[in-house]
């Protein structure tokens, strides 16, 4: 077991990654590690690519406030549909997994704040019902 540890991290380590953590599974001893790149300025994609992307992130994390003040403020939510909420909470906690097992911040960023604002929505629609 601890060879195969450190055969994982060693591969995290040869591709100029570092491993974020791992998880081990009772049913299958195998070590399975989420690597993040060790350095920013080895990047796969360009930085125009990158900031684009990052606007993007912005954008549509950001969205997700005005419902929720209007949320509060009104204290009706009659209209929000709970299945689709959740359905989409569900793509977005993969989405941020996605974003761990590549290093790719924007998407972690993006999606890790989304999750956190889809969240309150979904607790406010429990609220108030």
């Amino acid at each position: 077991m601890g060879a195969l540890i450190a055969l994982r991290q060693n591969n995290c380590r040869a591709q100029r990654f570092t491993p974020l953590f791992r998880y081990i599974s009772k049913k299958n001893p195998l070590v399975y590690w989420f690597c993040i790149p060790v350095d920013s300025k080895d990047r796969s994609v360009p930085f125009h690519i990158e900031l684009v992307g990052s606007l993007a992130a912005v954008i549509t994390t950001v969205c997700w406030i005005p419902q929720i003040i209007k949320i509060v403020r009104h204290r009706q939510t009659a209209s929000i549909s709970l299945i689709s909420n959740v359905t989409l909470m569900l793509g977005v906690f993969l989405w941020l997994l996605y974003g761990l097992m590549i290093g790719s911040w924007p998407v972690i960023a993006a999606n890790g704040v989304t999750f956190l604002l889809i969240l309150a929505i979904l607790g406010l629609k429990l609220r108030y019902g």
